[in-house]
């Protein structure tokens, strides 16, 4: 185990680090940079060339002035770090330079200060300072966004504007006569805006968790000279808890005011107020009023809400005329509802004024002339207006222009529109031709309206229309008002032939339907509406309680139906559920019901007839006399029925477990034909549903496919059906099983010509079932074809792909499969849905093909026999054994009651989530990824329990399973990991970006490698052996705290270099340091600030730590490359534990850089590949167990080309090595090491040499290591190579290295020798692993080889085209060719053709793309080629 001691570093690094560990000034310059460059322009004097050790903290101050920029359209650049100080200031700077935020935020903890000439942009601003006296002089520059976290005091200096929010969470702002501008305002209730004579304007211009607020919920004392502008479309002012009172406030658009004091208040649009207290108040909209107080209110349209009591101590004033009608109403959810409005004296008068539920109070009197009482009015003296009949005149024109209303039809014009007591009538002298009518208030109010004779091409445009008595509407007139409500008070006649978009009706008598009713939507909200004998169309019916609906006779046309009021005669009427997914919501009694499309019926539907058409999912408690289901049916509740048809068009009816449909009469299957079996099943395999006779009379069914029937009552038997397991009480005599072939190519599924007994036979009459097996081959003739369906569901017991050829396609719907599935390789498998029943222990081998949607619905186990690429996998029943091989899916789910059996296998998935049972995990890993469909569709969660080996994240993921450990996890994109009721454990846990830690976890490695990034933690975090981050001076690592957290480590110290720490509590006996560069942020507890090293032993030569000295370590010394650190006391190469203090940074494996200083000297360097010489193959005692190594994206084969093909004694054989080509190059690489193995007794051993000139990856010895070790007894050749610069080549293909080997002369016999890789590893510079594949080569030896004259076959042959993408052509000469073979990487055989000409075409469009070995076997010997396939 590591043991570790504070140590204390040269004295030179001690004076380095004790400058870092306390406050410093900071002075920017060089002009133009990006804030992260500290060693090029932070400087610890104005134009100084000394410069600092790493960026500002937060007890720095920092510095721009005239010696900072040299020219003009020079800026100050955010670049993914952190931006911490503790003052700024950028007085007398020159040049007029740009702070360049990106998005980044600036967080300052004392002064603020620009100039003039600075510009700022994309910029948040963060006050941290604790104490008095700080500055902000922005010179009306605008933030992102402002933050005021600490408790001290600010003064503006001048104007404060930001785009965002302003929240000031804490301490104190004083404006000091300064304007405000933002989105929102927020002032905690701790805190404190002195704001004074000054305006504060809230522009809400951008989205927010507030936005367009002001939030005065702290202490304003002086905001009763304050002016508060809200310039945006709607805003709010809370004083909720406060006494604040404001001088004025404006809201140019919609504005809602609560509990705050007000002189001066204007709203332009509609205003909400609640325990407003409001000298003078104008709202030009709607007002809607809870408890409020105003001296003097303006209004035009009032609403107050019901029980709720206004205070009106001196004037209300009503904006109305005799063309705009304005209102004051009790605003309720019920009817009969009351408001009261309050005045203590005078005399409250308003005119043409709508008044309804309000009751009038106090000593004034209330007057309402020229008004209308709309009832459930007190107190108050209404004088009505007298009710009219009005004529549209003048064709097109707006509603409210009295110049379009006369008393007479044509005639003159009258000087006042329509009110809510006026008839209006709209005949053949209102409108002519395409008029058109503009109803362009929100809300237009009539006694009756009528339109039954203006010509059908006019159109009525508008928001709403409340009409109070008979809506008379013509067939085919153009209407295009958003709602028609109706609220009669007496009987009335509804009659509308024109399309209606949504029509209320809240009447305390009876509107009448007279004729067909189109719409969108009715909506019943009061009284009743007899709708008898007519025909309804629309999307939606619905209806409150308490409601009436008379439907004798009638006929609806609907989407939806809502009705829970009462519905007299619907057991006489229809009802039609005439569009997709259409739904029965309410409990309802109809004499038929039909669903022409698929739909839903939640619960307790009574119908005489019911019949679908689509697939139909029933609930609970349904009653139906006649049942005929013409489309599938999904049964979820308990049922009654009469009498239940299944037709041959329902192909399947689904029951959920445990519910049991009663059959009181009879039960009849029409299933056709052998071809057409109907699936009644239980929709969780392994489980039961009912169906109950109720009547004891037999029940005969033909040509059904059962699953988990229990029948009882009765007497059940099927004929000629099939028994899929699990039911009882039913008597099932299956047809005999067969085995099916597909005959006659492409073709349609359920065509009988496709279909026979023997391969390649004649035809039959009927296609498979799901008793029978299914097999495509040879003689199926369907290379290249496709087959199809159009069948909603296809059953077989299996189905099996032998030797049918490539590029086979199957567009299918659904393919239930009982047993196994085995496909043939370069398949086009687009099966929507993939049922795997498992009826027995079965396999599924995709031959490397990907599907879609698989649904695992059986009672056995299904067993993976080659890897799995999906679209999802879902497991509802049964087991699923991966065997060894892999899955790629999207979304893998599973249900509580399978089992899912993972193994030593890798799994790569975005949505994790098995509920299920899970086995054999332990060496499982897994790869959390983002591919389509992916986030949108399935999610990003592990939510799956049990014990891991290595989980990689590669895209963002959230873990909250339950329990949860892994050996190894690397986060290289967001993760986050939720632990609530246990204590989950992760053995090394490295994150590469933000990351967060919540609950009770257990690591014992917790590694921050993610420079620039954040580590949010939460609750109780402990640590095993370590706790490191790898920030840099210019990106350090930022460890925060959310609410409490405790980190507990025992043992060992920890020592955090470059790591900025917030709000975390430490516990334990360790010691915990944050040395050079740390920051403390705040809230920190068991912190030490000092600097700080640990000390643990190297064993040189063992770069990377993996307990052993070999090529791979060369790897690490080239990441490593120039790094420095303390020098090893005592150093040498001796394989010896050598202890020695750690460097700063940390390899991606959590290893400490030291180790890669293998002699000691304190730099990396290639000296240090000495020892790995010198130590060659040593192995030593595990401190941890090995690192993880995590597999990114997978490389282009490493390829190995040893020419000449064919040899004799003492011949020379170049062996190249390659890696990626011209059409597949090499993405990102840094370094590999690999081995070269080769036949000791075939190769002379003393003839080895190596050549690394022309490599792609770099020059030797220049920006290139190169290592290269010879085990001459057993034939072995381990090489690494890895560049020093820390630059990644991009885009590589080609040579990489040449060895050059000679052949013995003591060779007798023909002799194939193989040069094969083997132990590949090859790294970026972050050290992300790539996956290689490999490709050997063999040469022919031939011991008379170089006695007779050389024939050379390679100019016998001709290939083309190299790359091939659908077919390769090969020409051939002076030779007979007798044989061609073409294998992929790992040497399987992938084509085998017999040849009988020289000019052959072979067909690869089935072969994936990669790179393939074509072997050419003539009379003249065996030659070899290269060849490489691309996908189109």
């Amino acid at each position: 185990m590591k043991t570790a001691t504070r140590i204390l570093f040269a004295f030179t690094m001690l004076l380095i680090a004790s400058v870092n560990l306390k406050a410093s000034t900071y002075y920017w310059v060089g002009g133009a940079g990006v804030w992260s460059d500290y060693a090029n322009h932070w400087a610890t004097s104005s134009g100084g060339t000394t410069f600092q050790t790493s960026i500002p903290t937060i007890t720095d101050d920092v510095i721009f002035d005239s010696n900072s920029f040299t020219a003009l359209g020079q800026d100050v650049v955010f670049d993914n770090t952190f931006y911490y100080c503790k003052s700024m200031n950028w007085t007398g700077v020159q040049y007029a330079p740009t702070f360049r935020g990106a998005g980044g935020i600036l967080n300052v903890a004392g002064s603020f200060v620009l100039a003039s000439s600075v510009t700022v942009e994309q910029m948040g601003l963060t006050l941290l300072s604790n104490t008095s006296g700080n500055l902000i002089h922005t010179f009306g520059q605008t933030f992102s966004y402002v933050q005021i976290d600490g408790t001290g005091d600010y003064t503006l200096q001048s104007e404060f504007n930001a785009q965002g929010d302003i929240n000031i969470n804490s301490g104190s702002l004083d404006a000091n006569g300064f304007d405000i501008s933002c989105n929102s305002l927020y002032l905690a209730n701790t805190a404190t805006l002195i704001s004074g004579d000054i305006q504060i304007t809230i522009t809400g211009t951008l989205f927010s968790f507030n936005p367009r607020k002001l939030y005065a919920l702290g202490n304003m004392p002086t905001a009763n000279q304050t002016n508060v502008l809200f310039d945006c479309t709607s805003g709010e002012i809370d004083g909720t808890n406060t006494t604040n009172a404001f001088d004025s406030v404006v809201f140019t658009g919609a504005g809602s005011i609560k509990y705050i004091t007000i002189n001066y208040c204007s709203v332009v649009e509609d205003a909400f107020c609640d325990e407003g207290d409001i000298h003078k108040a104008i709202f030009q909209s709607n007002a809607f009023l809870f408890t409020s107080t105003f001296d003097s209110l303006i209004c035009s349209d009032l609403r107050i809400y019901d029980n709720t009591t206004i205070t009106v101590n001196n004037k209300l004033i009503v904006n109305a005329d005799c063309n705009q009608f304005g209102n004051i109403y009790a605003y309720s959810a019920t009817v009969g509802g009351v408001c009261t409005i309050s005045c203590p004296s005078g005399s409250i008068d308003v005119s043409y004024t709508n008044i309804h539920g309000v009751i009038a109070t106090g000593g004034a009197t209330f007057t309402a002339n020229n008004s209308i009482d709309l009832g459930n009015n007190t107190g108050w003296t209404i004088n009505t207006i007298t009710s009219r009949n009005l004529y549209w005149i003048g064709g097109t024109g707006n509603w409210n222009d009295p110049n379009h209303w006369s008393l007479t039809s044509g005639g003159a014009a009258v000087s006042c529109v329509p009110s809510p007591l006026d008839n209006v009538y709209f005949d053949a002298n209102s409108l002519s031709g395409n008029d058109s009518v503009y109803l362009v208030n929100d809300n237009v109010f009539v006694k009756n309206f009528n339109a039954n004779t203006i010509p059908s091409s006019c159109t009525f445009f508008g928001t709403r229309l409340t009409v109070e008595g008979d809506f008379i509407l013509m067939d085919s007139l153009n209407w295009r008002v958003t709602t028609v409500f109706l609220k009669a008070s007496v009987n009335s006649v509804l009659e509308c032939a024109s399309d209606l978009y949504y029509l209320e009706i809240l009447t305390t008598a009876t509107y009448t339907l007279t004729g067909d009713l189109h719409m969108l939507q009715l909506f019943l909200e009061g009284g009743h509406l007899d709708i008898s004998n007519e025909n309804v169309y629309g999307l939606a019916l619905s209806g409150y309680p308490m409601t009436t609906m008379t439907m004798t006779n009638s006929h609806l046309y609907m989407k939806e139906y809502f009705i829970d009021g009462t519905t007299p005669g619907s057991t006489t009427a229809t009802l039609t559920m005439d569009a997709e997914n259409s739904r029965i919501y309410r409990a309802a009694d109809f004499y038929r019901v039909e669903f022409l499309y698929s739909g839903a019926v939640d619960s307790n539907l009574t119908a005489n007839y019911f019949t679908n058409f689509g697939t139909v999912t029933l609930g609970h408690h349904n009653t139906i006399r006649s049942f005929s289901a013409y489309g599938n049916l999904v049964v979820i509740g308990d049922n009654s029925v009469d009498t239940l048809y299944l037709d041959s068009d329902c192909h399947s009816y689904l029951q959920d477990p445990g519910m049991t449909m009663t059959i009181n009469n009879v039960f009849n299957v029409n299933a056709g034909s052998c071809s057409n079996f109907i699936e009644i099943k239980c929709s969780n395999a392994g489980q039961q549903t009912n169906f109950f006779q109720s009547n004891g009379n037999a029940v005969y069914l033909f040509h059904v496919d059962l699953q988990g029937i229990n029948a009882s009552g009765a007497n059940f038997v099927a004929d000629q059906s099939i028994n899929s397991g699990g039911n009882t009480g039913i008597a099932i005599n299956s047809p005999s099983p067969r085995t099916l072939y597909w005959i006659g190519g492409g073709g349609v599924w359920q065509d009988t010509m496709h279909w026979s007994l023997t391969s390649g036979g004649p035809n039959i009459s009927c296609t498979p079932s799901a008793v029978d097996d299914v097999i495509f081959d040879l003689n199926s003739g369907i290379a290249g074809q496709t087959i199809n369906s159009d069948l909603d569901n296809i059953s077989v017991n299996s189905l099996v792909m032998n030797g049918a050829g490539a590029n086979i396609t199957f567009e299918l719907g659904t393919l239930s499969v009982n047993t196994s599935l085995l496909l043939e390789p370069a398949m086009n498998f687009n099966v929507d849905d993939l049922i795997l029943r498992g009826t027995s222990n079965s396999t599924l081998n995709t031959s490397g093909n990907t599907l879609r949607e698989i649904l695992i619905n059986g009672t056995n186990t299904i067993s993976l026999a080659s890897s799995l690429t999906a679209t999802a996998l879902d497991m509802i029943s049964g087991s699923f054994d991966m065997n060894g091989n892999d899955i790629q899916a999207s979304s893998i789910t599973s249900s509580i009651g399978t089992t899912f059996t993972a193994g030593p296998v890798k799994i790569i998935t975005t949505n994790f989530d098995l509920q299920g049972t899970v086995l054999n995990t332990v060496n499982t890993d897994i790869e959390m990824r983002f591919f389509a469909p992916g986030f949108g569709t399935y999610g990003t969660d592990f939510n799956t329990p049990g014990q891991f080996r290595t989980i990689d994240v590669y895209s963002n993921a959230s873990f909250s399973a339950r329990p949860f450990s892994c050996k190894t996890m690397n986060a290289y994109s967001y993760v986050g990991l939720n632990s609530t009721f246990t204590q989950d454990s992760i053995g090394k846990l490295t994150v590469y970006n933000d990351a967060a830690i919540f609950g009770n976890w257990y690591f014992d490695t917790l590694f921050a490698n993610s420079p620039g990034h954040i580590l949010y933690m939460q609750g109780q975090i402990a640590i095993g052996s370590e706790l490191l981050s790898n920030g840099t001076p210019g990106f350090p690592v930022s460890m925060r705290g959310q609410l409490t957290v405790t980190i507990t480590k025992s043992g060992s110290d920890v020592c955090l270099h470059n790591t900025f720490l917030q709000d975390i509590v430490t516990a334990g006996t360790s010691n915990f340091y944050a040395g050079q560069g740390c920051s403390d942020l705040g809230g920190n507890t068991g912190w030490q600030f000092t600097t700080c090293n640990t000390t643990s032993d190297v064993w040189p030569g063992d770069a990377n730590y993996d307990l052993i000295c070999n090529n791979v370590d060369i790897l690490n010394i080239g990441v490593a490359f120039n790094e420095i650190g303390p020098v090893r006391a005592g150093a040498n190469n001796s394989w010896t534990a050598q202890p020695a203090a750690d460097f700063t940074n940390y390899f991606a494996t959590a290893i400490n850089m030291k180790h890669a200083d293998c002699d000691g000297n304190g730099v990396v360097e290639y000296a240090d590949t000495t020892a790995i010489n010198q130590n060659y193959s040593l192995t030593h005692p595990a401190r941890f167990a090995n690192p993880n190594v995590s597999t990114n994206a997978v490389l282009p084969p490493l390829m190995l080309d040893a020419t000449p093909d064919t040899v004799g004694p003492m011949m020379a054989v170049q062996v190249d090595v390659l890696l990626g080509t011209a059409l597949l190059p090499v993405d990102s690489l840094y370094g590999i090491a690999f081995s070269i193995n080769y036949d000791p007794t075939v190769v002379d051993t003393n003839s080895v040499q190596e050549d690394f000139t022309g490599s792609w990856l770099g020059t030797q010895g220049v920006d290139m290591i190169t290592f290269v070790r010879h085990f001459p007894t057993i034939g072995k050749i381990d090489v690494a190579m890895v560049r020093n610069d820390q630059q990644n080549i991009l885009n590589g293909y080609g040579h990489l290295a040449l060895f050059d080997v000679v052949i013995v002369d003591n060779i007798s016999t023909v002799t194939n020798s193989l040069f094969r890789l083997t132990d590949v590893s090859a790294i970026t510079y972050t050290q992300y692993v790539q996956s290689v594949a490999r490709v050997n080569d063999t040469i022919i030896v031939d011991p008379l080889f170089n006695k007779v004259a050389e024939i050379d076959l390679s100019s016998h042959f001709s290939v083309y085209p190299n790359p091939a993408t659908t077919v390769l052509n090969i020409h051939t000469t002076d030779i007979k060719v007798e044989m061609i073979e073409i294998f992929d990487v790992t040497g399987k055989l992938m084509v085998q053709n017999k040849v009988h000409s020289n000019q052959i075409a072979v067909p690869v469009e089935g072969l994936s793309q990669g790179i393939y070995q074509i072997r050419f076997i003539s009379d003249k010997g065996i030659y070899n080629k290269a060849i490489e396939i691309v996908t189109r």
